[in-house]
């Protein structure tokens, strides 16, 4: 069976998702599959307005000029002729009038997908995961003001997702499609991908057709379908383990006693074998059986300890010597999260952490790609990157405790947000991207794309050397905003001896991070800038080498921020201040900045 762009495609045990939208947009923004496994319910809702009727649909006017709205059934396709709106377009509310389907208010994950053509040259676009007029997300789509924009309202509060200056043509139809999966929204048009970001603020609701200032929109051909991204979930309460395989790996102590016991898995031997402060301290597991080609996914579970010593969990498990594992300790005071591969264990990360007996903890692990994030009660504790096991199924695991419980088992499938710019495309560069002057001295600031690299050679700076802040000039992405915790990568080169760097978590111009390098003041350098205030996190005192091209990486996950060059760790540090926002390229009086093709990840679990 052959793929067309929006459409879900059966193949084996998995549907492939190929919805994707047209010439102007960036060079990056290719189609791409997505394999989500299960296949959707029917429809949630179907409609073409062929009967002449939009039964359903609520109208819900927030303009005050030109008000009241119309909206009819013309020619098939529901439209909306009323010229009203409120505010400036400038401001991110933009008031005018929508049409809500009013028996959508549980859906979560879905595709939707829906035809539109304006006649006029102002605002249309769709509402989604409507909860109410304080609550949902936008895309809206302007032609006189060449703008597309995805914004977020919640708590009656806007905020800015991603946008770009790609305008319309009048009268023509357009095919649209939309994701709304756990916190990933991707936006498709005419099968190409414009945005994807991540954001967990508004979890379910219904959908609504939009329009500001425009009197000639028309909408058609809607379709919501839902999708499930779960792989497995498991409440014990069925009261079997038929699913489940009882491993014994421990020698020196019993047998294993796992049974279920009031809606929970619980083991109640003491079976242990070589003592605990050795990271292999082989024990029991029950090994889920059906998980083996498990790649990218999130395992989230509730653990209970009547006992004082080791659970957890194994994941990415392939067999008996290849597998990654969690485990929690109190007695010993570890929480460790360790690798066997081949046989052969490594700790990947670890801290002194305690658990409270007779406590329920929620313990969430995801694996995406190299990304492992291990969080308990929704707080990250690690985050490492390992790339030496890619697949493999679960398991629920005790050492030398006696009253380990387990319950409420889910397993999700994880679709990576990634994003990449080889900045080939220069046309998308000046539009996805805004240069931003902060120092007085030699600007403007001259930022140029050629060959792939971006490059700035003004030799723009301000402040005063041997402080902190160091205003210089700075290019900003302007689609990033919702990115939380990722990973960010790119190529940097200087043939000046100034500072070059990365901001990340940019949330304002008086708010994020800023990695820096300064080949003159022989610095690498980690600062926070908070309410307008500059912070200085940690530093070390190597200089680069002019010339010379360098692999940057800096991770933010949780309130763990660390700076790899050339995939050695050099500055760490942890602070909370910020848990989300984009990136930025910044230069401070360097006539000879490059900054070559940058990728950010971030995994999201659905």
């Amino acid at each position: 069976m052959a793929s067309n762009p929006g459409l879900l495609v059966c193949r084996k045990n998995c549907w492939l998702l190929t919805i994707a939208i047209a010439a102007t947009f960036p060079l990056w923004a290719q189609a791409i599959p997505y394999y989500i496994f299960q296949a959707p319910s029917p429809f949630e809702l179907h409609e073409d307005f062929d009967d002449g009727r939009f039964e359903g649909w609520k109208i819900v006017d927030e303009g005050d000029n030109y008000a009241p709205s119309s909206w009819s059934v013309d020619r098939g396709a529901l439209t909306q002729t009323s010229k009203i709106f409120g505010r400036d377009a400038i401001a991110l509310d933009m008031p005018g009038t929508y049409a809500f389907f009013q028996n959508g208010a549980s859906w979560t994950d879905y595709t939707l997908s829906l035809t539109i053509k304006s006649e006029g040259d102002d605002a249309i676009g769709v509402m989604f995961r409507y909860q109410d007029n304080d609550n949902y997300y936008r895309l809206s789509w302007d032609r006189q003001r060449r703008c597309r924009r995805l914004v977020k309202k919640h708590a009656a509060s806007y905020t800015l997702l991603a946008e770009d200056n790609a305008s319309y043509i009048t009268g023509r139809t357009y095919q649209l499609n939309i994701l709304a999966c756990g916190p990933i929204i991707q936006v498709y048009i005419d099968a190409k991908l414009i945005f994807q970001v991540c954001d967990s603020s508004v979890p379910s609701g219904s959908i609504a057709l939009y329009s500001w200032a425009n009197t000639a929109s028309f909408f058609d051909n809607i379709v919501v379908e839902r999708i499930s991204a779960s792989k497995m979930a498991d409440d014990f309460e069925h009261g079997n383990l038929d699913d489940w395989k009882i491993v014994d790996d421990a020698a020196a102590q019993a047998t294993s006693h796992w049974l279920i016991a009031d809606g929970k898995l619980a083991q109640t031997s003491n079976i242990f074998d070589k003592y605990g402060i050795i990271v292999d301290m082989p024990g029991t597991y029950a090994l889920y059986q059906h998980g083996a080609t498990w790649t990218d996914y999130s395992v989230a579970l509730d653990i209970k300890s009547d006992d004082d010593d080791a659970m957890g969990l194994m994941f990415r498990y392939s067999d008996n010597n290849n597998y990654y594992r969690f485990s929690w300790d109190s007695e010993r005071r570890h929480r460790r999260l360790v690798k066997k591969q081949n046989g052969v264990f490594t700790l990947l990360a670890q801290d002194n952490v305690p658990y409270v007996t007779g406590r329920t903890y929620r313990l969430s692990v995801v694996a995406c790609g190299p990304a492992i994030h291990v969080a308990i009660d929704d707080a990250l504790i690690f985050c490492v990157r390992d790339s030496s096991l890619a697949s493999g199924t679960i398991a629920l695991y005790t050492w030398a405790n006696a009253g380990g419980y387990f319950d409420n088992v889910k397993v999700n499938h994880v679709l990576p947000c990634s994003f990449t710019e080889t900045f080939d495309d220069c046309l998308t560069w000046s539009s996805d991207w805004a240069i931003m002057d902060q120092g007085a001295t030699g600007a403007p600031s001259v930022w140029s794309c050629a060959a792939g690299r971006i490059i700035q050679t003004s030799n723009i700076f301000g402040g005063d050397p041997d402080a902190i802040d160091m205003p210089g000039t700075y290019a900003l992405y302007k689609n990033g905003l919702a990115w939380s915790n990722f990973r960010a990568s790119l190529t940097i080169s200087s043939y000046d001896n100034d500072a070059i760097g990365l901001m990340f978590r940019y949330q304002d111009d008086d708010n994020y991070y800023r990695f820096s390098w300064d080949r003159q003041r022989s610095y690498r350098r980690l600062v926070k800038k908070e309410n307008g205030v500059f912070t200085l996190l940690t530093q070390d005192h190597i200089p680069y080498l002019s010339g010379r091209l360098y692999q940057l990486d800096i991770v933010a996950c949780g309130p763990l921020l660390q700076v790899f060059i050339d995939g050695r760790l050099i500055l760490s540090a942890e602070d909370n201040s910020f848990d989300s926002g984009t990136i930025a390229l910044y230069n401070w009086a360097n006539q000879g900045s490059c900054f070559h093709h940058l990728t950010v990840e971030t995994p999201c679990d659905m």
